[in-house]
């Protein structure tokens, strides 16, 4: 089996900055979000071919990373309300292409994601996860892949395995949780330590394997100045770590063994929304359908 994980406000984001502002049904509501993430995961399914396809969705309300810092994600700006109207039409088009919806109190889309890796990443599947969310290659195995949506061209992506994971960051999958601890996630607002880069920081755990062992071993770490800041640090890479981590259990996923989608209830939506170009989607007689 195959499946398609997808990291959902991830790709509603990019596709509400990536495509112009659009409206559409009798109230006006914008689209434009909605239209780009329909086309971009049917262009995976087209592309890669998933027995089965999950969206995943963060809970409303702070998870228990804002419990560890005050600061985690505050350096986001408020999400626009043209955005946040196109959620529940995102969610309708998911029900009826067929992909099931995941959503689990008080978790992150990418800790959900991370248990659904976990469950289904057995010999025999292949899950590929959908996100540009550096942490999510923690989760990349020999059946599990991140595939990264291209920065210049919209639908275009790249899918790492674990050695593209080495490639890109230096490291291996194991290994991302602590590389991620010393260089910070700016995404996210969880600060690094001062003057370690990707490069010393990769130099790091080639070296010692680990944070563990590169705090055991913290005498021996050169440069001095690196091994300076790593001990006026130490107490926020412990936290970075907790941060960071994915919580691969917090939730039971129970995805759909198959994509079924219902091609009525998708000409209803373009028709009630005047989705022009998802019209091609449908396969109805596209003259059955009233855009006027």
């Amino acid at each position: 089996m195959k499946y398609l994980l997808v990291d959902a406000f991830n790709l509603i984001f990019r596709s509400f900055y990536a495509i112009p502002l659009l409206t559409g049904g009798d109230e006006k509501i914008p689209v434009n979000a909605a239209i780009g993430f329909v086309k971009i995961v049917e262009k995976l399914k087209k592309a890669e071919l998933p027995d089965s396809i999950g969206v995943f969705f963060d809970s409303p309300g702070p998870s228990h990373r804002k419990s560890l810092s005050s600061v985690y994600k505050a350096n986001r700006k408020d999400t626009p309300q043209e955005l946040l109207v196109q959620v529940p039409l995102v969610k309708e088009l998911c029900d009826a292409f067929g992909y099931s919806i995941h959503q689990c109190p008080g978790a992150e889309a990418d800790d959900i994601i991370a248990s659904a890796a976990r469950k289904y990443g057995t010999d025999g599947n292949q899950v590929l996860m959908f996100s540009n969310d550096k942490d999510l290659a923690q989760c990349v195995s020999k059946n599990v892949f991140l595939v990264l949506p291209s920065p210049n061209k919209m639908g275009d992506y790249r899918k790492l395995d674990e050695v593209g994971v080495l490639e890109k960051f230096g490291v291996k999958p194991s290994q991302i949780v602590d590389y991620l601890s010393l260089v910070g996630d700016a995404c996210d607002n969880v600060r690094g330590v001062d003057g370690i880069g990707s490069k010393t920081a990769a130099k790091l755990l080639a070296a010692y394997g680990n944070l563990d062992s590169i705090f055991q071993n913290i005498d021996h770490v050169t440069p001095k100045r690196v091994m300076e800041q790593l001990l006026m640090a130490g107490v926020v890479v412990q936290l970075n770590r907790k941060i960071i981590s994915l919580d691969d259990s917090v939730c039971d996923v129970e995805l759909l063994a198959s994509v079924q989608e219902n091609f009525n209830a998708v000409g209803a939506i373009i028709e009630k929304f005047s989705l022009k170009s998802l019209a091609h989607y449908i396969k109805t007689p596209q003259q059955e359908l009233n855009f006027m």
